[in-house]
């Protein structure tokens, strides 16, 4: 076993820190924390030294930290496996990444990888196992980060991210006393737990028998009985390294510890008893069901049923079978459950809207909080109530700093949702955040020159850079369905486009003044409309099944629509000029070249393979006559297959007079040879100007092409 101390990451200068965060583990009791994983990865950066990317577009830190090529950090990209709040702290994982911020600040303290762990640049990386190894934490002033799970883990300063020590040990679990004043690790085959100070230096190191649930107070750490059925008593090793003790035996089984840890539940089928963390009864009931038991301070409580028109039941230690406080639809399938130390938090499902039930004090009060985020998957609630949630793709929400109890903000941008360049150089990042980060790549440095909140799933810049034209997020966790139009850089709304049914995806002249879009009916039932961004009088008005969006050309007087998708042979491209239909070709329209001339490929059916296989690909002129037959490769366009979802990586953006670039496959083609020039990740990358600005690690980065 060996221990080291180090200066870490963070503060104003300084060198890089030491190893990050390894991968996931379950979390035992209140503090442990799951076994093997990967090798740990690099530290967070001090200001001096670090890379180039800031975090501030989402938040208020211009601290320099991740991809050094990247000029924008995202933070986390993923779902998070942990959140933690203590103080003016929050503590972020993502069984990749770990990142520690100040909520006062908005800035990212300290970060570190785990090499091996999920690749976020990846967009067919799924979500991870639930229960992979590893993890982090954070209690009182330490946080613990696991860089090599079941063999080593760093303890931090969660002040300034600093490294206090690492500790190399064998163990299955390792987690912090609740207030951060010493860390511990057990080893399950050794049956030995073994406490370490926050220095890194071992204590003590003593054997247990049992093997369950932990709870590390300030005191001692109680350990709960493992599944061995004579087990039925309550292991307690003191902090100071006194003679363990057990406590009386109880009658049931063990279910969980509470929150705070001064107590713990048993069950008997639906008889649930409440004990103290002394082993002395002070509660029996007989509950409808054991459905989310859980319990903190004074209070323990259990769904009535899973059914949705069944209450969640709070009661009072002590206080009989009858519940204090009743909560009615709030069944388990509508909310994530997760209770703290101090509340009971619970996010509901499809709104961006925490619940809060607090059970501090004599009465037992809910408040409702509406978020900033839509598809929050993880909450935190630390002792007095400062809170952070999550959403599916990473992006953070507080509320509550150490100066400020009603301080709230962002932090971290979170995953790409779209991206969009234009020929002056100006590329829009709408991010996770809801906010959507217009850059000049001609001035990176300079960081955005606009910021438009608005959760979005697709964005389009004028030619110029001085117009946004973005669609709501298509998904179930938002109930906005508008097209919306804003200058630039003052974010001003200009127009918004707004009806009940969806908009599939939409085109839009490079000025800005012709705007085509389709809207989703019903099912499969698409309605396609051409106009300026009035909503008046349409150039083009039809309804059909799965029918790909009118592509408008960049002066906005000519426009083209296609029949059917690839994967049903495409039908005819229709060619009007100012509303009038001049021509129909046969074939899928892939996009404007420029103002006189559109890409059309097309398909031909294979009896033998029973589908439709690409053809050959054919320029026409704005009035459906034919230029040429360059030798292109079939590109990527919207089929039935992705109709309905929100992935917008598809089609064609001009480049230059000889060159285009295809979003599906993220290559750089020469219009009149076919060649591919360059490849760039197709995942949310555009060309901006002279640059390609594309998903790089953690961030985004631009280079020339």
């Amino acid at each position: 076993m060996a221990t080291t101390g180090a200066e870490g990451s963070g503060g104003s200068q300084g060198g890089s820190g030491g190893e990050g965060g390894g991968g996931l583990g379950g979390e035992g009791g209140n503090g442990g924390l799951g076994g093997s994983g990967s090798e740990g990865g690099n530290g967070g950066s001090g200001g001096e030294g670090g890379g180039a990317a800031a975090f501030g577009p989402c938040g208020t830190s211009d601290l320099a930290l991740g991809d050094p090529e990247a000029f924008l950090d995202l933070g986390h990209e993923r779902r998070l496996a942990r959140l933690f709040v203590s103080g003016g702290r929050v503590l972020s994982w993502d069984y990749d990444r770990w990142i520690l911020w100040d909520t006062d600040t908005g800035a990212a303290i300290a970060d570190g990888r785990a090499p091996g762990g999920i690749d976020p640049g990846d967009p067919l990386a799924g979500e991870p196992e639930s229960e992979l190894p590893g993890g982090v934490a954070l209690r009182g002033d330490v946080v613990l980060i696991q860089t090599n799970p079941r063999h080593a883990f760093e303890l931090r300063s969660a002040v300034d991210g600093s490294l206090l020590a690492s500790v190399t040990a064998e163990y299955d679990d390792a987690g912090l006393a609740t207030d951060g004043s010493y860390a511990w690790t057990r080893d399950l085959s050794a049956r030995t737990i073994t406490l370490f100070s926050t220095a890194g230096v071992e204590r003590w190191s003593a054997a247990v028998s049992h093997y369950g649930d932990v709870h590390a107070a300030p005191d001692a750490l109680r350990i709960g009985p493992g599944i061995a059925p004579l087990q039925n008593s309550i292991t307690v090793l003191p902090a100071d390294g006194s003679p363990p003790t057990v406590t009386p035996a109880f009658a049931g089984t063990f279910h969980a510890w509470f929150q705070d840890g001064e107590r713990f539940l048993t069950t008997a089928g639906t008889t649930v008893r409440v004990y103290s963390k002394a082993a002395i009864q002070e509660s029996i009931v007989n509950m409808p069901s054991i459905e989310h038991l859980a319990g903190t301070r004074e209070y323990f409580w259990s769904l009535a049923d899973s059914r949705p028109d069944d209450p969640l039941l709070i009661y009072r230690v002590g206080g009989g079978a009858v519940p204090v406080a009743e909560y009615p639809e709030r069944a388990d399938y509508r909310y994530t459950f997760v209770p703290t130390e101090r509340a009971l938090a619970l996010l509901r499902q499809g709104e961006p809207r925490l619940d809060i039930i607090d059970l501090d004090g004599a009465e037992v009060t809910l408040s409702e909080h509406p978020l900033p985020l839509a598809n929050n998957r993880s909450v935190y609630i630390d002792q007095d109530l400062r809170w952070a949630v999550s959403n599916g793709l990473g992006a953070i929400a507080h509320k509550g700093t150490l100066t400020d109890p009603e301080g709230s903000g962002l932090l971290g941008c979170g995953a790409l949702s779209a991206v969009a360049g234009s020929p002056s150089g100006h590329v829009a990042l709408a991010t996770a955040s809801g906010k959507t980060l217009i850059y000049d790549t001609a001035a990176l440095d300079a960081g955005p020159s606009a910021l438009a909140p608005f959760h979005r799933s697709k964005v389009l810049l004028s030619s110029d850079g001085s117009l946004l034209a973005a669609r709501a997020a298509n998904d179930s966790y938002t109930e906005d369905r508008s097209l919306r139009l804003f200058s630039l850089p003052d974010g001003a709304e200009l127009a918004s486009l707004s009806r009940d049914e969806v908009v599939q995806d939409f085109s839009m002249s490079f000025d800005g003044s012709t705007v085509g879009r389709t809207y989703l009916i019903d099912g499969r039932m698409t309605e396609r409309v051409v106009s300026d961004w009035s909503g008046g009088a349409p150039l083009f008005q039809d309804t059909g099944i799965l029918r790909p969006a009118p592509l408008v050309s960049p002066g906005g007087h000519n426009f083209v629509v296609t029949d059917a998708v690839p994967t049903e042979g495409c039908g005819f491209t229709q060619f009007y000029e100012d509303g009038a239909l001049v021509n129909a070709v046969p074939g899928c329209a892939i996009g404007w070249l420029d103002d006189t001339r559109v890409l059309v490929q097309t398909y031909v059916f294979n009896s033998n393979r029973i589908r439709w296989e690409y053809q050959a690909s054919t320029i026409y002129d704005e009035l459906g006559n034919p230029v040429t037959a360059p030798p292109l490769p079939m590109i990527p366009i919207r089929t039935d297959i992705n109709f309905s979802s929100s992935y917008n990586d598809y089609g064609i953006q001009p480049v230059s007079a000889t060159l285009f670039y295809s979003r599906g496959d993220g290559v750089l083609y020469d219009i009149d040879t076919g060649a591919a020039l360059a490849t760039f990740p197709a995942w949310r990358s555009a060309p901006a100007g002279a640059f390609m600005v594309y998903p790089c690690g953690h961030g985004v980065c631009a280079e020339t092409y």
